[in-house]
C-alpha cells in the first residue's frame, strides 16, 4: 500500500472560507499557511489553485433574482443584476466598529477596548448596506459588507461620513449622495442566501464581463435573454444609466 503526501495543497474548502468570512464583519481573521505568493505546492500532485472564475461559480447554483427571492433554505448561489436602490428601511447605511476586528461597537466617539483585546481610540464607522438589485423586471435585496463597499464606492464609510457632516448632514440613517455610485451597473453576484436572518449576503461580486455573461448563460431562462455588452462598473467613472438589456 502506497501514500500520497500532498505539501501545502490547495483545498477548496478554505479558500471558499477565507472568501466568504475576511472582510464581513464578523470579526474573523485568517491567515494563509500557503507558499508566498499564494501558490500552493505538491511534489507528486502539482496541482494548481482554482481560477477566479472557477472560484467564483464552484459549489454555488446559479439562481435568477426572481427564484432567490423565494428561497426557505439557506444555500450559496450565483446570479447577475443591477443595484437600482440603496434601501434605508430598516437599518443605517453603516455601523460603529473596532478599527481592527470588524466587530461592532454601541461606542460612538469615546475610547474603547474591543471585546477582541484591541484598544480602539474611537470606533471608525463601516459600511452595512442594502441594496435592491434587479434583473428582468424582478428586484430583491442584497447585503453588502464594508469590503465590498469600499471597493466598489472607493471611500472608506468614515471618510464617506466626514463629508457629509462638512456638507451640514449629521443623519447615518440619511443615504450619503456617494453610495449613488453604486447604482446603475450589471454586476456579476455570489450570494448567501439565509432566511433565518431574512437575507441575502454578497460573498463576493464581478465586474468582468466575460464572467457577468457566463453567469447569464447558466441561468434558467438564459435562452430569453441578450448578453450584456455594458455599462459595467468602473470605480473611476461617474454612474451610468443602463440600457435594455433585459435585466
Amino acid at each position: 500500500m502506497a501514500s500520497k503526501l500532498l505539501i501545502n495543497e490547495v483545498v477548496f474548502e478554505i479558500q471558499e472560507f477565507r472568501e466568504r468570512f475576511v472582510g464581513h464583519g464578523l470579526g474573523i481573521q485568517v491567515r494563509s499557511v500557503l507558499t508566498p505568493g499564494g501558490q500552493g505546492s505538491s511534489q507528486v500532485s502539482g496541482s494548481s489553485q482554482l481560477s477566479s472564475k472557477d472560484a467564483f461559480l464552484s459549489k454555488a447554483e446559479a439562481k435568477t433574482i426572481s427564484e432567490i427571492s423565494n428561497i426557505s433554505e439557506e444555500i450559496v448561489c450565483v446570479t447577475t443584476g443591477s443595484i437600482n436602490r440603496i434601501v434605508m428601511d430598516n437599518h443605517s447605511w453603516c455601523y460603529s466598529a473596532c478599527s481592527y476586528c470588524y466587530k461592532k461597537t454601541d461606542v460612538e466617539t469615546a475610547a474603547f477596548t474591543c471585546a477582541c483585546g484591541k484598544h480602539n481610540d474611537q470606533p471608525v464607522l463601516r459600511y452595512r448596506l442594502e441594496v435592491m438589485v434587479n434583473y428582468k423586471e424582478e428586484s430583491t435585496k442584497f447585503l453588502l459588507w464594508d469590503c465590498e463597499c469600499t471597493e466598489l464606492i472607493g471611500p472608506s464609510a468614515n471618510e464617506v461620513n466626514k463629508l457629509k457632516i462638512e456638507e451640514g448632514d449629521v443623519d447615518l440613517n440619511v443615504s450619503p449622495q456617494a453610495l449613488d455610485k453604486l447604482l446603475g451597473y450589471v454586476l456579476a453576484f455570489k450570494v448567501k442566501v439565509q432566511p433565518k436572518f431574512n437575507n441575502v449576503v454578497v460573498l463576493r461580486y464581478s465586474n468582468d464581463i466575460d464572467l457577468i455573461n457566463d453567469v447569464v448563460e447558466m441561468l434558467p431562462d438564459a435562452e430569453a435573454i441578450s448578453k450584456v455588452h455594458g455599462p459595467i462598473f468602473d470605480s473611476d467613472n461617474p454612474p451610468m444609466i443602463l440600457p435594455n438589456l433585459n435585466l
